[in-house]
């Protein structure tokens, strides 16, 4: 195996370069002057050069980034715009420089004379002077009354009441519709009462009477009765006795039935 040439270690990162280099590979520090570095195996060079390195490059990227971060936060919430203005107020006008200038003189030269002189002005400055004004009096408006018109009394209206028409009374009238031949040996009378829009009423009471002798039979839910087993062919009255109608069935012979009918109009 060949031996190495013996190098110089960077006293900053601890980079060894050859003897002859004058500045460090690495990092550029100036090498001129330091004594070159006798060989030493890699394994037996010293690490903690290397991490101290490794550090402070890591440290410059942070501070990069931080001047970074820092430079966008003050765009964005205008800090920087206030220090610009800042600095602008303490930044020295024209006038002021002169006198710095002038003032910081070398002690070894001869202080010329100030090129300028602040002294006021001979010329005068125009004074603005606020002429007055008219003011234009102000005319008397005539006030024209207004006459407010008496309210019109509007008549109360008279109701006039509603005449309902007198309701018609209404009667039950009956009529004899027919005699005619029915299989049945007896006499027999049947009926119907119905009511004025002609619906049969449920539970009417009908009366057939012959001299001396009565019966009372009631309508069904149809408004129809039928009376049977009478024995005599006579004049049969038909009747409904809570309204003071009747009618006259006359039966001559057995085997007939009478028919009768009873119904609600207005009364005549």
């Amino acid at each position: 195996m060949k031996p190495m040439d013996s190098g110089v270690i960077c006293p900053v990162c601890g980079t060894s370069s050859p003897a002859t280099a004058k500045f460090c590979l690495k990092c550029g520090q100036r090498l001129a002057g330091l004594p070159p570095e006798p060989f030493a195996p890699e394994a037996a060079r010293p690490g903690w050069l290397r991490w101290f390195a490794a550090m402070a490059i890591g440290a410059v990227v942070v501070l990069v980034v931080a001047a970074i971060l820092g430079v966008v936060y003050g765009l964005s919430s205008g800090k920087l715009g206030r220090t610009a203005e800042t600095v602008a107020l303490f930044t020295p006008t024209t006038d002021e420089m002169l006198i710095i200038s002038t003032a910081s003189v070398s002690p070894t030269q001869t202080p010329a004379e100030p090129t300028s002189t602040l002294m006021p002005s001979d010329t005068p400055t125009a004074t603005a002077t606020s002429t007055p004004t008219a003011t234009p009096t102000p005319t008397a408006t005539p006030v024209t009354p207004t006459i407010t018109p008496s309210p019109t009394v509007t008549p109360t209206p008279t109701l006039t009441p509603t005449r309902r028409p007198t309701p018609v009374p209404y009667c039950y009238f009956g009529t004899l519709e027919g005699i005619e031949d029915y299989i049945y040996p007896l006499i027999s009378i049947h009926g119907v009462v119905v009511n004025r829009k002609g619906v049969g009423v449920e539970g009417m009471r009908v009366r057939v009477s012959a001299y001396e002798w009565h019966n009372d039979v009631l309508t069904g839910w149809d408004g129809v009765f039928v009376i049977d087993g009478l024995s005599q062919p006579l004049e049969w009255t038909i009747s409904l006795p809570e309204y003071n109608v009747s009618v006259q069935v006359p039966i001559e012979r057995h085997g007939q039935r009478g028919v009768v009918r009873f119904e609600e109009r207005p009364c005549r």
